[in-house]
């Protein structure tokens, strides 16, 4: 909420402080501003977006249909990690309950 402020320019940015337990020993961290000079030094900020999940979606288009339940119709005797390769029940099985998850969830779009 605060950097979208900043971004939209409807508060001022004084930035966060950050506040450790001075009491314990080596608790102190630096953190630099932008008008560091050694570019190492520049502080960076990372997003990671993780799109919503999407029950039923097996082969990744964003929509639940016919191609789900061929996913898991081709990976039916496959072993591979919960969740995967049409594993949509997350039990390390392919199989009628992975079906079932494309069928309550059938149409969607997300």
């Amino acid at each position: 909420t605060d950097v979208q402020a900043w971004l939209d320019a409807t508060a001022p940015n004084y930035g966060w402080l950050l506040k450790t337990n001075e009491a314990a020993g080596m608790t102190t961290k630096r953190f630099d501003t932008h008008e560091v000079a050694d570019p190492n030094l520049k502080p960076r900020l990372t997003v990671t977006f993780q799109p919503p999940v999407c029950p039923g979606d097996a082969d990744g288009n964003h929509s639940v249909g016919v191609s789900d339940i061929a996913v898991v119709i081709q990976n039916w005797f496959v072993t591979g990690s919960p969740g995967t390769l049409g594993d949509l029940d997350g039990n390390g099985a392919r199989g009628v309950s992975d079906i079932a998850v494309i069928i309550q969830n059938w149409g969607q779009d997300c």
